[in-house]
């Protein structure tokens, strides 16, 4: 794609979907568009970008309009069965509890950004073995998606990550290493087109939920939308309801969060605070406070069953790894990332910048390193350190941590979408040494 092409095809997707688009994907995506471009029998990708921006957006072939399917074809899309299941299971344990205690047996809940659908069918499925009964909102912009979703089969590589038992018991075997979700399964979930940033919360013809999921979709969207859409998710929650995201996207939202100030007057959502969900200032106001020498933690990237946390060290002392450790780059990055989880932000700091050093070719130190600097409000330093994540995520180096390296491999382009979104936050705030 040319220079003026890319500019403005940034600008059309923000003025249509409110999405960013990072320039580290410009060629992917210039790709992508040329091969829709063949598909639909256009001439070149400028004649794509008009048939799409024009005022009424011509219909493509098989009846789409071709402006979603260019939407569709910008989206990464990149989802499984049972991802980050582990903190979505911690989700559902308080959801199911406070439905008990109600004497309900529906759960309501809103997959918002669902993708080709795994997600909302994972949690479905979740909720069928705790012996509820789901009621999925699946939602999504891009109708390829939802097409695709809404057909229920999926290539057999996809459930790797899901529990074993859900092969028998929620699944079919299709053609050509396929699968295909059962039909009980799939009754549980509806899907239907949502913009996040233009259309109401909760969706037409739903009231509110008990679970609300939206993950790894923020990463799309610039400072200002994320605090407007959190805000959207979260009045679309029953009181005490659940507000869950990725875990690599908690590093958008310490700001978010911040920013986001108490809900509006018609909402009595309240999310409970965990590595796994968001928080508005209204409820954070109800939790503890914490020791004031003790700052508050930025959003943890948990990946992986959580190590046991370093004991807590003398004040001003730096906690020494087990003897033979000192020089493990891997135990640094474990006691780093368990003392990030534990809010100890100046202990994590210290064990990340090691993991660092002694691993310089493995992205996940520097990223944890620069969610925490940003946390402690060293914006300079975090700039340098996501740099330097995304720049090892460009060549396709491992993570660092053997024990979660398959499924983080899997979010890398994910996780390097959040390193450029938090560039451009720090950029628009004014941070120290931060150029495009």
């Amino acid at each position: 794609m040319t220079d003026a092409q890319w500019r403005a095809l940034q600008g059309w997707l923000r003025d249509w979907t409110g999405m960013r688009v990072a320039d580290h994907r410009r060629d992917v995506i210039g790709a992508s568009l040329a091969a829709l471009a063949r598909e639909l029998g256009l001439a070149s990708v400028d004649e794509l970008l008009a048939a799409a921006r024009a005022p009424a957006p011509a219909p493509a072939p098989a009846g789409d309009d071709i402006r979603d399917l260019l939407v569709a074809r910008v989206t990464v899309g990149l989802t499984w069965f049972g991802r980050e299941l582990g903190r979505l299971e911690v989700a559902l344990a308080r959801v199911e509890d406070r439905c008990r205690r109600a004497g309900l047996d529906d759960v309501y809940v809103w997959s918002a950004g669902c993708s080709s659908g795994e997600e909302p069918y994972t949690v479905a499925m979740a909720l069928l073995d705790r012996g509820l009964r789901p009621r999925v909102r699946a939602t999504d912009i891009s109708v390829e998606a939802l097409r695709r979703a809404g057909g229920g089969r999926y290539r057999t590589a996809g459930l790797a990550a899901a529990p074993s038992s859900w092969r028998a018991r929620y699944f079919d075997q299709g053609p050509a290493a396929t699968v295909e979700v059962r039909e009980p399964v799939r009754r549980t979930v509806s899907f239907a087109r949502h913009n996040l940033v233009t259309d109401a919360a909760p969706p037409a013809g739903w009231s509110r939920f008990d679970l609300v999921v939206c993950r790894n979709v923020l990463i799309y969207f610039e400072h200002a939308e994320v605090v407007a859409i959190t805000r959207r998710l979260a009045a679309a929650c029953r009181a005490g309801a659940e507000l869950l995201v990725g875990a690599v996207e908690q590093s958008l939202l310490p700001a978010a969060a911040t920013d986001v100030g108490p809900a509006p007057a018609t909402t009595t959502t309240t999310t409970t605070t965990t590595t796994t969900t968001t928080t508005t200032r209204a409820a954070a106001r109800q939790a503890p406070a914490r020791p004031a020498s003790v700052p508050a933690p930025a959003s943890a990237l948990a990946v992986g069953p959580a190590p046991a946390p370093a004991p807590a060290p003398r004040p001003g002392a730096v906690a020494t790894p087990a003897a033979g450790a000192a020089l493990d780059p891997v135990e640094h990055l474990r006691r780093g990332l368990a003392a990030k989880r534990g809010g100890e932000l100046a202990l994590a700091i210290e064990h990340l910048r090691r993991a660092r050093f002694l691993a310089s070719d493995r992205w996940l130190a520097p990223y944890a390193l620069a969610v925490c600097l940003e946390g402690v409000g060293r914006p300079g330093e975090a700039v340098e350190a996501y740099r330097h994540a995304a720049a090892l995520m460009a060549r396709g180096v491992p993570a660092g941590l053997p024990e979660v390296e398959v499924e983080v491999e899997a979010l890398a382009e994910t996780i390097s979408g959040a390193c450029h979104a938090r560039l451009a936050a720090l950029r628009a705030r004014g941070a120290a040494a931060v150029a495009p």
